[in-house]
C-alpha cells in the first residue's frame, strides 16, 4: 500500500467516526471520495502519462518559486536566535562540567552551525556529505534533550529545526536540480513538503523571540523531513496531527491539500493535448483534401509519376493519421473526465455536508460515491472505458462537467499562487 493510499484509509475512518451525527450516505461519499483520489493518484500514470513526462510540466512551476524565494535579501536578521543561544548557554555549561564533555563539543559546533546557517536560510544547499553531517547533529540534538530543561528542549528543537530545514530544502533541490521523480507519489510528496516549508519560512522571518515559533512549526519541518524518503514512516498520530494542521493553516484537510496539485498538472496535460491534436487535425485535414484531390483528378484523367507517387503514400498516412487522432480525441476525452471528477473528489473532501447541502450540492452524496467506485475499477482493475455501461459512462461525465469550470479556476489559482 503507498503512503498515501494509508493516508486515505486513516483519515477516512477518523472522519466517519468524527462525523457521527451526519448522514450515513455523506460518510461513505467522503470515504470513497477520499479512495477515489488515491486511487486516481496511484494509477495516474496509465491515465495520464509517465511520472518523468509530468515532472517536466510541472518543473517550470516549482523551479520559479524556488528562485523566487531564493531572491530574498540575505543575511536576514532574526532576533529569536540571540534568545536561543542564550538559553543554550546553560545547557552547555551544565554539559561540559557535571555530564558530557564530548557532548557538549558536538553541541557547540551544531548550534555555532545552525545559527550561522539560520542568518542565509535559503540560500544554504548541503552536499551529500555534508548532509551526512547534517544527519550526524540530528543525532547530537536528540542526545543532548536528555540532560536540557523544558525551556532548553524548546531552544534545542528549534535549532534542530534549522538543521532539518535544510536538509529538507537540499533534498528537494536535488529532485529539481537531478532528473526528477520516479514516481506520482514522490512528486506530491515533493510539492506537499515545498510547501509547508515556505509556509514555516516566513514563520521564522517574523518571530521576534523563541516562543514565536510554535512545536507545530517544528513538527511541519521533522514531517517534510521523512516525506522525502523513499518509503515515508508517519504514525497514524502523526498523520492525524499533520492533518489538523493542514487544515488550520490553509483551510483544507491533508488529502485536498495534496493532491490538488494533480488538477494543475493534469490540466496542463490536457491543454498541450488540445494543442495537439489541433495540429494534428490541421495536417490531417491538409491532406484529406489533397488526397480528394488527386482521386478526382484520377477519374478524370492519368496522373503523372509525381502524383501517383504522392497518391499512394496518401492512401497509407490519411488512413493512419485518422486513427491517431481518434486515439488522441479519446485520450483528451478520458483526461477531460478525469480532471473534473478529482475536482469533484477535492470538494466533497474540503467541505462539510452542511455546506455542500447548501450550495445544491446533495447530489453528490450519491452519484459521488458511485463514480468514485468506478473509476476506482477502471484505474485499480485496468477497466478500460469501453467496458462501462452507457448510463455508467454517462454519469461520470456529468460529474465531470459540473466541476470543469471549477478545476479550471484551481489550477489557475495554484499557478497563481505558486509562481507571483
Amino acid at each position: 500500500m503507498s503512503f498515501f493510499s494509508r493516508v486515505g484509509n486513516f483519515l477516512g475512518s477518523v472522519g466517519s467516526a468524527v462525523a457521527g451525527a451526519a448522514k450515513n450516505a455523506w460518510r461513505v461519499a467522503k470515504e470513497t471520495a477520499a479512495k477515489a483520489i488515491v486511487w486516481m493518484a496511484d494509477g495516474a500514470e496509465s491515465v495520464i502519462g509517465e511520472a518523468k513526462e509530468l515532472w517536466r510540466m510541472a518543473e517550470p512551476y516549482v523551479a520559479k518559486a524556488r528562485k523566487l524565494l531564493q531572491s530574498m535579501a540575505q543575511n536576514a536578521p532574526h532576533p529569536w536566535l540571540k534568545g536561543l543561544a542564550g538559553i543554550l548557554d546553560g545547557l552547555l555549561g551544565a554539559l561540559q562540567v557535571f555530564a558530557n564533555a564530548e557532548l557538549a563539543k558536538k553541541l557547540e559546533s551544531a548550534l555555532r552551525w545552525c545559527i550561522t546557517v539560520a542568518q542565509k536560510l535559503r540560500e544554504t544547499f548541503l552536499s551529500k556529505e555534508q548532509a551526512q553531517e547534517a544527519r550526524q547533529r540530528k543525532e547530537t540534538f536528540k542526545d543532548a534533550q536528555q540532560h536540557a530543561t523544558p525551556e532548553q528542549r524548546h531552544a534545542l528543537d528549534l535549532a534542530a529545526l534549522i538543521n532539518n530545514y535544510v536538509l529538507v530544502q537540499s533534498g528537494i533541490k536535488t529532485s529539481l536540480d537531478g532528473a526528477g521523480v520516479d514516481d506520482f507519489e514522490h512528486f506530491l510528496r515533493l510539492r506537499a513538503t515545498q510547501k509547508l516549508l515556505n509556509r514555516v519560512e516566513g514563520v521564522l522571518k517574523r518571530a521576534k523571540c523563541v516562543d514565536d515559533i510554535s512545536s507545530d512549526d517544528i513538527f511541519l519541518v521533522a514531517t517534510g523531513s521523512v516525506l522525502l524518503e523513499a518509503d515515508p514512516a508517519l504514525s497514524d498520530a502523526e498523520i492525524e496531527r499533520l492533518d489538523g494542521i493542514v487544515e488550520s493553516i490553509y483551510g483544507k484537510k491533508l488529502i485536498p491539500f495534496v493532491f490538488e496539485e494533480m488538477i494543475l498538472i493534469w490540466n496542463e496535460k490536457w491543454k498541450k493535448g488540445e494543442v495537439a491534436w489541433t495540429e494534428a487535425n490541421q495536417t490531417a485535414a491538409k491532406d484529406r483534401s489533397l488526397l480528394r484531390r488527386l482521386l478526382m483528378e484520377q477519374r478524370l484523367a492519368t496522373l503523372n509519376e509525381e502524383d501517383r507517387t504522392i497518391l499512394v503514400g496518401l492512401q497509407d498516412s490519411v488512413e493512419a493519421e485518422t486513427r491517431q487522432l481518434n486515439e488522441l480525441a479519446a485520450n483528451q476525452r478520458y483526461l477531460h473526465k478525469y480532471v473534473g471528477a478529482a475536482e469533484g473528489f477535492l470538494q466533497m473532501l474540503e467541505q462539510d455536508a452542511e455546506t455542500l447541502e447548501a450550495e445544491g450540492k446533495g447530489f453528490l452524496a450519491e452519484e459521488g460515491s458511485r463514480v468514485g467506485m468506478l473509476i476506482i475499477a477502471c484505474v485499480q482493475k485496468g477497466k478500460p472505458w469501453s467496458e462501462l455501461t452507457e448510463e455508467e459512462q454517462s454519469l461520470i461525465t456529468d460529474f465531470a462537467n459540473i466541476f470543469e469550470q471549477d478545476s479550471q479556476a484551481r489550477a489557475d489559482q495554484l499557478i497563481e499562487v505558486t509562481v507571483d
